[in-house]
């Protein structure tokens, strides 16, 4: 089973104590069911050669953990074409299938988006596309392996809820 970040665990650690909060599984696998989720053929190819279908998961886990608050309790179904989602660091498939890559390799990172709303009756609510790439700033070696395609979900939310 799949865990959407943010909306179906929540977890502390102190000291020796774990404690995880879940929600049912039930509403995770009802969330999830509103989204269709494609990639473009060099996204895909991307996803095969380096990054592994793990990340895939991670990527749309991402976008309804961005876009469900905003716009997922409104429509009856999402479409999210993955168009380009760029890493800032090396995935862990990227790092045994590339040589000369460490975690502590970093760049530039982002995402190209094509999503569409649809209300109950299939009428189509909204289309949007988003791109954000960043640029190289001090900051991107600090930067998590999806902070700037994560920043990208964010803002294509933000266009498909009108905020």
């Amino acid at each position: 089973m799949r865990i959407i970040p943010a909306l179906a665990t929540i977890a502390f650690t102190c000291g020796s104590f774990n404690i995880a909060l879940a929600a049912p599984a039930a509403e995770s696998n009802e969330i999830k069911a509103k989204y269709n989720f494609t990639y473009s053929k060099d996204m895909q190819k991307k996803i095969d050669d380096r990054y592994g279908n793990r990340e895939k998961e991670t990527l749309e886990d991402l976008i309804i953990k961005e876009t469900y608050p905003l716009v997922g309790k409104d429509a009856a179904k999402i479409d999210v074409e993955i168009i380009d989602a760029t890493a800032n660091r090396p995935t862990f498939d990227e790092m045994s299938k590339v040589g000369g890559l460490s975690f502590q390799s970093f760049g530039i990172g982002g995402a190209n988006l094509k999503g569409t709303l649809y209300d109950n009756s299939g009428k189509v609510i909204k289309t949007v596309d988003y791109q954000y790439y960043s640029t190289m700033d001090p900051m991107t070696k600090y930067k998590w392996t999806w902070d700037d395609a994560e920043y990208a979900f964010e803002n294509f939310a933000k266009k498909l809820a009108d905020k």
